[in-house]
């Protein structure tokens, strides 16, 4: 998270210069957020997602899903993530995961 800084001295519009600088720096997330809405079967949170959630729970196959946790400063880091459902069926995609990270091919 980022602080607004408010000092006495500052007038509305330098607030809301700053505000604006702040919401610029996180495009990148808003945009990564927006394209795993539009491309992806989001489970949830229910659509339209809210911005400030940074989790997105994606149906993989009708039974199983990956929880997709992005990191807020850093949205093209490897995410979070946390696979949900049937062993057998994940096997395969997390090992595919896995070997993707490991090799540097985020």
């Amino acid at each position: 998270p980022t602080d607004i800084v408010v000092k006495q001295r500052y007038d509305l519009s330098t607030i809301y210069q700053q505000f604006c600088r702040i919401i610029s720096s996180h495009q990148i997330l808003f945009n990564d957020l927006d394209d795993l809405d539009t491309h992806a079967w989001v489970l949830e949170p229910s659509l339209p997602a809210n911005r400030a959630t940074l989790d997105r729970r994606i149906a993989l196959s009708p039974r199983s899903s990956i929880i997709v946790t992005l990191d807020g400063m850093k949205p093209r880091s490897v995410p979070s993530v946390r696979f949900v459902g049937n062993a057998s069926d994940l096997e395969g995609i997390r090992e595919r995961f896995n070997a993707c990270v490991a090799g540097g091919r985020w």
